[in-house]
């Protein structure tokens, strides 16, 4: 197991000083990390950092061992002349999150997508972890780009089944767009190296 993460989970630990009043609060080394997933708006489809192609084998190892292991954490990589460090972490609520720490301290979280784990893996699927984002991620991420809003479920949305009979063209959307307005989800997440 890597040195990096724990298995366990942390916690907030309150230190009685006996004889005083006061309390220490000792927040887990994780808790910059939560409070930017409480923050930020998560979406993985905005624009991101991201990995060189030479970074793909370390990625994949990393990767292998973060879901072997149920590590909280993980250093896929860097980029930007290495001023900037990638990783995936497990946040308290179970979801997967890309983590951009910048050596200017700003820090970006979003989504980790399969379409992450994906391109980790591109033309190397030894060892892939069989890994799916949950449907409620899926469905937030729909919505913050617009593809579902919240007075709609799942029977409102347009059928995948092929119907030769359809004139896709004029086809109306549930979101009140027709197909040929319709606006495709990028699969990658563009500009490297920011």
């Amino acid at each position: 197991m890597s040195s990096f993460a724990s298995n366990e989970q942390q916690s907030i630990n309150i230190v009685d000083l006996s004889g005083t009043n006061m309390n220490i609060i000792e927040y887990d080394e994780f808790e910059v990390i939560e409070q930017a997933i409480r923050t930020s708006d998560k979406n993985p489809y905005g624009m991101h950092a991201q990995l060189s192609a030479h970074k793909q084998p370390y990625a994949r190892k990393a990767l292998i061992e973060f879901f072997e292991t149920n590590m909280r954490i993980v250093f896929i990589g860097s980029s930007s002349g290495e001023s900037r460090s990638h990783s995936v972490y497990r946040g308290r609520d179970g979801r997967l999150y890309n983590v951009h720490n910048s050596a200017y301290g700003r820090m970006d979280v979003f989504y980790f997508t399969e379409g992450d784990l994906e391109w980790a893996f591109e033309g190397n699927p030894e060892g892939k972890p069989d890994w799916k984002m949950c449907d409620d991620v899926k469905k937030e991420i729909a919505k913050m780009n617009g593809f579902i809003t919240e007075s709609e479920t799942d029977e409102d949305m347009p059928s995948l089944v092929d119907d030769s009979d359809t004139d896709d063209e004029h086809m109306t959307l549930p979101i009140s767009r027709s197909v040929s307005e319709a606006i495709p989800i990028p699969f990658s997440r563009g500009v490297s190296n920011l």
